[in-house]
C-alpha cells in the first residue's frame, strides 16, 4: 500500500516553448515517506440488552404438601441433586413416620389376611369334598343294601313258599282223611252188625286224623303267617332302606351345592382379600412415594433465578416453585446497527454485565 501527500504550499514557475507560448507549472515539493506496519486496533460498543440461558430448568414437585423449609435463595449455585425444598404437611414429622408405620403395618395385616383367607377357603372345600365324598359312600352303601335285601328277600320268599305249599298239601291230605274217617265212623254207626269195640276203633282213628288234620292246619297258617310277616318286614326295610338312599342323594346334593357355595364364598373373601391388599399396597406405596418426594431436587447444576413460593405455602404437582439457568450455556440478546455489526467478528469476545451473574 503506498499513501502520498501534499503540503499546503505552491511554487510557480513559468518557461516559454519553441514556438513563442509562455506555460505556468506548478513546482513539487519533496515529502517523507513512512513504513506502515499492522497492529491490533481496540473497538468498544456498548449495547443493552437481554440475557437468557439455552439450559433452564423448572423445578415442580412431584406430590402435593406444605413447604417446610426452603434451603436456597435467588443467586445460589446448586448442583444436580441437591436439595432445594422440603415438604410435609400439617402432621408432625413423628406423625407423618406414623402413618408410614402404619400403612406398612396395614400392608402386612392384609398380606397375612388374604393367606388365612386362602387357607380357609382350601380348608372349606377339602371339608366339602370330604362331606361329598362321604355321602356318595352313603348313597351307595344304600342301594347296595337295598339290592342285597331283595335278593335276600327272594331266597326267602322261595323257601317260604315251598314251606306254604308243602304245608298246604300236607293240611289238604289231614284233611281228605278225617273227613273219610267221619264217613267210615257214620258208616260203622248206621251197621248193627257193627259191635260197639269197632265203632270205638274207628272213632279213636277219627279223633287221630282229627288231630293230624288240626296240626296241618296249624302249620298251613304259620307258614301263610311267615310269607305274610316276610313281606311286611321286607316292605318296612324296603321303605327304611328307601328312605336312606333319599336322605344319602339329599345329603349328596348338599354337599355338592356347599361346595359350590363354598367356593363362590371363598372367590369373594380371595376378592376382598385380594382389594384389601390392593389398598394397602397403594397406601404404602403412596405413604413412601410422599416421604421420598418430599425432598424436592435441583435437576440440573445452575443457578437460582426465581423462588414463586415461601415456606408455609400450599404446593401441588407440576407448579413450577423455583428456576434453575445455567449460567455457562447463556445467550446474551441485543441490537446493533450495521456499521457496527460489520465490525464484529464472530470469534470476538464480549463481556456481559448482568444482575442475575
Amino acid at each position: 500500500m503506498i499513501i502520498s501527500g501534499c503540503s499546503g504550499e505552491k511554487t510557480i514557475e513559468n518557461e516559454e516553448n519553441s514556438e513563442g507560448i509562455t506555460r505556468t507549472q506548478e513546482a513539487v515539493k519533496e515529502v517523507s515517506i513512512f513504513d506502515l506496519n499492522s497492529d491490533e486496533a481496540l473497538l468498544f460498543i456498548e449495547k443493552t440488552g437481554t440475557t437468557q440461558s439455552s439450559q433452564t430448568a423448572e423445578v415442580t414437585p412431584q406430590v402435593s404438601g406444605e413447604v417446610i423449609e426452603i434451603k436456597v435463595e435467588i443467586g445460589n449455585s446448586v448442583k444436580e441433586g441437591e436439595v432445594l425444598v422440603e415438604l410435609g404437611n400439617s402432621l408432625s414429622t413423628d406423625l407423618q413416620e406414623l402413618n408410614l408405620y402404619s400403612s406398612e403395618i396395614g400392608l402386612n395385616l392384609s398380606i397375612t389376611s388374604q393367606e388365612n383367607t386362602e387357607s380357609i377357603t382350601e380348608n372349606s372345600i377339602s371339608a366339602a369334598e370330604i362331606a361329598i365324598s362321604t355321602a356318595y359312600n352313603n348313597y351307595l352303601s344304600a342301594l347296595n343294601k337295598k339290592q342285597l335285601n331283595i335278593e335276600n328277600y327272594n331266597r326267602s320268599f322261595v323257601d317260604s313258599q315251598i314251606s306254604f305249599n308243602s304245608a298246604k298239601t300236607s293240611y289238604l291230605a289231614a284233611e281228605d282223611s278225617y273227613l273219610n274217617g267221619l264217613e267210615i265212623l257214620d258208616q260203622l254207626r248206621e251197621d248193627e252188625s257193627i259191635s260197639e269195640s269197632q265203632i270205638q276203633t274207628q272213632e279213636t282213628t277219627t279223633d287221630s286224623l282229627k288231630l293230624n288234620m288240626e296240626l296241618a292246619e296249624n302249620q298251613f297258617i304259620q307258614a301263610e303267617n311267615s310269607i305274610l310277616t316276610l313281606k311286611s318286614t321286607n316292605q318296612s326295610t324296603i321303605d327304611s332302606l328307601d328312605l336312606a338312599i333319599i336322605t344319602a342323594e339329599e345329603q349328596y346334593h348338599s354337599a355338592l351345592n356347599n361346595i359350590q357355595a363354598t367356593e363362590l364364598q371363598g372367590n369373594s373373601q380371595k376378592i376382598a382379600a385380594e382389594n384389601q391388599l390392593l389398598q394397602s399396597e397403594t397406601q404404602y406405596q403412596t405413604s413412601q412415594i410422599n416421604d421420598y418426594y418430599k425432598y424436592v431436587t435441583a435437576p440440573i447444576d445452575g443457578m437460582i433465578t426465581s423462588i414463586t413460593i415461601e415456606e408455609g405455602n400450599l404446593v401441588a404437582p407440576g407448579q413450577t416453585i423455583i428456576t434453575i439457568e445455567n449460567p455457562e450455556s447463556t445467550v446474551a440478546i441485543t441490537s446493533v446497527s450495521f456499521h457496527e455489526a460489520i465490525k464484529i467478528s464472530e470469534s470476538e469476545s464480549i463481556l456481559i454485565l448482568s444482575d442475575h451473574f
